[in-house]
């Protein structure tokens, strides 16, 4: 479709449209016409059935047994009437007393659907085949002197009902040929026409050249290049060709050809291209509903992460800085209240108790050349001996100043989510402990995180954006943990045991 001229457009969309119209219109209005048929013919075999019924001289040869003159009574109304087939009059033991086949009249009525108007004397409808083949069969009971003595059936053969069914569709199928190829062909003028005024170009290529230059100098401040429904790159600014240039584009292709498929948008993703991280957005170009293109927004993600991680540092300083003021404030109280009671000696014993924690705390992070992610672990520890949990650093933990292509802003959100996810699980648990391993070689940085807290019972949901347990407005942190680990081409694994979980992440140090 995307190669087709636009006269052969039109022409495919108006027929299509053509077609389906008038298919539902004869579905619609074909099917309103056959139950207006339908209904008409009940109401007539309604009606003349009451005529015959209610007919005085019907009754009175019927209770008198005369059926030569009831039969001469009902030829003529047979003969009168185009829309009946067949009238039958029997008494109430199911005798003729007429039949459009006077060798029947003396017979017994046959097709078995005559048994409840003789039993209970009500008039209703029936299908079944009786001498003269299957038909639509309208029972009415007749009466003499307040007494049931009979009834009357009349039909219409449905091989007749089929036969005008037909001719119905057949007629309104004849009137919507006519009209579709009359308005197809005013489409097909009107496309010529189009074509005329557009000296002969195609909306896609009109509207490549506009879309291209107006987004191309509208947006400079990053990278931003326009590429066509092949693929092919048709424009870059100097910032995408610095981001592209020379290098394998990996990842990138592959989202270019998923958007051309199915024209998503795609926003803020970030992926490697060579040796280097970059946030791409992919945004299909329209032209009144018919895609003609691509632009690509590129920002190298080196500078983004480095503004993340001055506003993540600082963050990080601030919870530390307040988990420790709020702890500080605990022991000073403890000191002021033993001075109080004159207890200097276990005052000092307190204060010397306090300076070793210090000691620890800072030998648990020493390994950590990374200051930031110090930084982060300190903080949860403070935050997690608030609530009375204790957190402890394996001491074969070590990270680098420098992770090579893994970005500490990554490494905060992995770390940090699996911390706060033990931590939060840990507040109600009797064993309130969490232990964390991380280490970082030349090729991976793995990070283990341990705690005896609540245990998950959908591990397979925790995952998915918006899944949570812990109320509304949740669930976002593990899902932006898979994520990071998804673009590092790495895994997270969950061990369950009675009593204990842990989570273990494997990050590798490899070019995309």
């Amino acid at each position: 479709m995307k190669n087709m001229t636009l006269e052969k457009k039109i022409r495919a969309y108006i027929f299509t449209l053509l077609l389906v119209g008038f298919t539902v219109f004869l579905l619609i209005f074909g099917r309103y016409q056959l139950k207006r048929a339908d209904l008409e013919t009940r109401k007539n075999l309604s009606n003349v059935a009451f005529l015959i019924s209610n007919d005085d001289f019907i009754q009175e040869n019927l209770a008198s047994k005369r059926s030569e003159k009831i039969q001469r009574k009902v030829e003529k109304v047979v003969k009168s009437l185009d829309e009946i087939d067949m009238v039958v009059v029997t008494d109430i033991t199911g005798k003729r007393y007429s039949h459009v086949n006077p060798s029947l009249i003396g017979q017994n009525f046959v097709g078995g659907d005559e048994r409840e108007v003789i039993e209970k004397g009500t008039s209703y409808f029936s299908r079944a085949r009786g001498t003269l083949g299957p038909a639509l069969r309208r029972f009415t009971p007749i009466y003499y002197k307040g007494e049931q003595i009979g009834f009357v059936m009349v039909g219409k053969l449905y091989w007749k009902i089929d036969k005008g069914n037909k001719d119905t569709l057949l007629y309104i199928s004849l009137i919507i040929l006519v009209t579709f190829t009359l308005i197809y062909t005013a489409a097909l003028l009107l496309a010529r026409s189009i074509k005329s005024e557009l000296k002969g170009l195609e909306p896609r290529e009109i509207c490549n050249l506009y879309e291209e230059n107006q987004s191309i100098f509208e947006t400079l401040e990053e990278g931003i290049a326009t590429i066509d429904l092949e693929g092919r790159y048709t424009k870059k600014n100097e910032a995408a060709e610095e981001i592209l240039g020379g290098v394998a584009e990996g990842p990138l292709r592959g989202l270019i050809e998923g958007v051309i498929g199915d024209f998503v948008p795609i926003y803020d993703r970030e992926i490697m291209i060579g040796s280097k991280g970059a946030f791409v957005s992919l945004i299909p170009l329209f032209k009144r509903g018919v895609p003609i293109g691509i632009i690509l927004t590129i920002k190298d993600s080196r500078k983004v992460t480095k503004k993340a991680e001055e506003i993540t540092g600082v963050n990080l300083v601030i919870e530390s800085l307040r988990a420790n003021i709020h702890e500080f404030k605990n022991k000073l109280h403890v000191i002021s209240g033993l001075l109080s009671l004159n207890e200097v000696e276990e005052a000092k014993k307190f204060i010397q108790e306090v300076q070793g924690n210090s000691s620890v705390k800072k030998v648990e992070v020493t390994a950590m050349e990374d200051s930031i992610l110090s930084g982060l672990i300190i903080g949860k520890i403070n935050i997690a001996k608030e609530r009375g949990i204790e957190l402890e650093v394996d001491r074969n933990s070590i990270l680098w100043e420098d992770h090579g292509n893994i970005t500490t802003q990554d490494l905060i959100v992995i770390i940090g989510n699996l911390l706060e996810n033990a931590i939060e699980a840990s507040a109600l648990a009797t064993d309130r402990r969490i232990d964390i391993l991380l280490y970082e070689d030349e090729e991976r940085i793995e990070v283990q995180v341990r705690d005896r807290g609540v245990p998950i019972r959908e591990p397979h949901s925790i995952y998915i954006r918006g899944y949570s347990t812990k109320g509304r407005n949740r669930g976002e942190g593990m899902s932006l943990v898979l994520e990071r680990v998804n673009f590092y081409r790495g895994s997270i694994d969950l061990e369950q045991e009675e009593g204990e979980k842990v989570f273990t992440v494997v990050v590798w140090k490899e070019e995309g």
